[in-house]
């Protein structure tokens, strides 16, 4: 047995991997990279969204966006959901995912439920996801570039690759 020096009261602590309620939240990109799938037949963009005003305000938010993987129903997805995502920040062309950093829009964030995978019997606690985007009240995107792009630069080409070096927390 240990006496603790002061008395701990966990109803004061807040504890940030809880999952927000769903709502829609004031938002904005603060990083994002570009990551290769676990199978390596994909890639993903990963966005990580921090809340804006708010009894959240400073949360994180991790969002996937499918970019290339063989099944091409993934990828439609994928882009509808980057497309909507773009409208709402009033993006045009975007090159680099840097483009969607600190331009403020509304989140839509929905509850998912803890579940247990069956073909490993992991279990996920509940969590959240993105499943939209708007543009913020009383703010028009304006979509456009900041600067004009050639049909070059413009083209696709292969993605660039960004990790972060180190282990990673959740890797095992």
């Amino acid at each position: 047995m240990a006496r603790l020096a002061e008395v701990f009261d966990p109803s004061k602590i807040t504890d940030e991997r809880a999952a927000l309620p769903a709502g829609n939240y004031a938002a904005q990109v603060i990083e994002s990279s570009l990551e290769i799938t676990k199978s390596g037949t994909g890639s993903y963009i990963k966005l990580i969204w921090q809340l804006l005003g708010g009894e959240h305000s400073g949360r994180t938010i991790i969002q996937q966006i499918t970019y290339e993987n063989p099944n091409m129903q993934a990828v439609e997805i994928g882009q509808r959901m980057l497309k909507r995502l773009c409208d709402a920040l009033g993006t045009g062309p975007v090159r680099d995912t840097q483009d969607l950093h600190m331009k403020p829009c509304t989140i839509v964030v929905k509850v998912r439920p803890a579940r247990t995978d069956p073909a490993t019997g992991k279990e996920y606690a509940e969590g959240n996801e993105i499943s939209g985007f708007k543009a913020i009240d009383g703010v028009r995107p304006v979509v456009g570039l900041a600067t004009p792009i050639s049909e070059a630069q413009a083209a696709p080409t292969a993605p660039r690759i960004v990790t972060s070096g180190g282990n990673r927390p959740w890797a095992k």
